[in-house]
């Protein structure tokens, strides 16, 4: 008996590893009553690629492609039909959304969201907490398209930045850490967010 769960038409390559407590082509499921619209998937398998690492607590819903020698963290979510590449990292406790495409050696660390509808080009690198968005509804609207934004190949985005949705940010640009991106940036930039700035003193009441 093993301590993972797959479910039926999940096709692995060779030599795959899977941790304990991982499931593995789980379908969707979505409740009555929600503002969640039902994928339709009818029989689309789940693959996994030669050489992957299926992380502890890991799942991976129905339809998913994850290409050869990838790693899925720990905690990691790939929701429905999303596809990763070859020689990828999804870290620990990051969530890649429905319909998102990853291209090859990707590497996307611990504690992301990464939207559905997003596109992530070849060897882009998303640091730690990262938040990506695709509602510029926010879920008060009755659309049911949402466009995640687009990054192209060779990007680099600094912890905790936030993308909203639909925007666009450029070949080779670095968005640096805490960055608000809410409009396209240009290839080859380079994009921060203001500083902290000096407000005060800590008064003596304050001090512990």
């Amino acid at each position: 008996m093993t301590d993972y769960k797959v479910y039926e038409n999940v096709i692995f390559g060779s030599n795959v590893s899977i941790h304990p407590f991982a499931v593995v082509g789980k379908p969707p499921q979505v409740p009555g009553g929600t503002t969640v619209h039902k994928p339709k998937l009818g029989n689309t398998p789940t693959i996994i690629g030669d050489n992957c690492v299926i992380g502890a607590n890991s799942v991976i819903y129905q339809g998913c492609k994850v290409g050869k020698n990838t790693l899925i963290g720990d905690g990691a979510r790939l929701r429905d039909k999303a596809v990763i590449g070859d020689h990828c990292i999804i870290g620990m406790g990051t969530k890649v959304g429905p319909n998102t495409i990853i291209h090859d050696k990707v590497k996307i660390m611990d504690l992301c969201n990464i939207a559905g509808n997003m596109i992530i080009e070849y060897g882009v690198f998303i640091a730690q907490g990262t938040m990506c968005a695709n509602d510029k509804e926010m879920g008060r609207g009755s659309s049911i398209v949402f466009p995640g934004p687009i990054i192209r190949r060779y990007a680099t985005i600094g912890a905790n930045a936030t993308i909203l949705p639909g925007v666009e940010i450029g070949e080779n640009a670095i968005i640096g850490a805490g960055a608000l991106i809410v409009e396209n940036v240009p290839p080859r930039v380079v994009m921060v967010s203001p500083k902290a700035i000096y407000l005060r003193d800590v008064r003596e009441e304050e001090l512990k």
